[in-house]
């Protein structure tokens, strides 16, 4: 190829000055187009890497059916889903979501995404005070 171009452009090397430009050009422009497409999947790789919240307060309504725990924290109330993958623990000890009451302290880890929070752990720290009756 090298050769044909020799021949094309023999008699005008202003002509083949321009070719050369213009390749140039093209492999320049290129080159970052290349880079902004890279740069544009950061942000998306990074959003599903999202950081784990967490919320410490008092368990304040628990839904076993529809597998939700709302804990009334410093900032409000947040009402969060569970799943298979939630751990719960008390003690070091695996619990389950029958096993947290209403006016139990706990502090949950949970992720954030379109707008749902999922627990990915649940640690009660202490059981649920009962009241004493007078006799």
């Amino acid at each position: 190829m090298l050769n044909y171009m020799k021949y094309r452009f023999r008699k005008g090397g202003e002509k083949m000055q321009k070719f050369i430009g213009i390749v140039m050009a093209l492999v320049f422009v290129l080159s970052f187009s290349g880079l902004a497409t890279a740069v544009d999947e950061q942000p998306a790789n990074s959003k599903a890497r999202a950081k784990a919240k967490q919320i410490s307060g008092e368990v304040t309504e628990i839904d076993v059916t529809a597998k939700t725990v709302s804990v009334k924290g410093k900032n409000g109330t947040k009402t969060i889903m569970c799943t298979e993958k939630t751990k719960i623990t008390m003690a070091k000890e695996n619990k389950t979501l029958a096993d947290v009451q209403i006016g139990d302290r706990v502090t949950v880890k949970y992720k954030e995404s379109d707008g749902k929070q999922t627990a990915k752990s649940i640690e009660i720290k202490s059981a649920a005070k009962k009241s004493k009756l007078p006799t």
